[in-house]
């Protein structure tokens, strides 16, 4: 963990250094979030109660794999 500088002790040049920084985390963090309420969206259209018989339960197993395979393309390797 970071150690949390003292505000008081930091000249404007670094409180902007600061502030930059900070920005483009929350920047980061933003992007990340959108994108995995994106995913949770898809998945929430995948998934969905299975079919009573059995051929039912077989082609909504086949359509979440496929849809599982799309999410998981759009996805950045990690």
């Amino acid at each position: 963990m970071t150690s949390v500088p003292n505000l008081n002790e930091l000249t404007p040049e670094q409180l902007r250094a600061l502030a930059a920084q900070l920005l483009s985390q929350v920047d980061t963090m933003g992007k990340k979030i959108l994108r995995d309420e994106v995913v949770i969206e898809q998945l929430a259209h995948c998934v969905g109660p299975p079919g009573t018989s059995l051929a039912e339960r077989f082609f909504a197993q086949r359509i979440r794999l496929k849809c599982l395979h799309k999410i998981t393309s759009l996805l950045p390797i990690a």
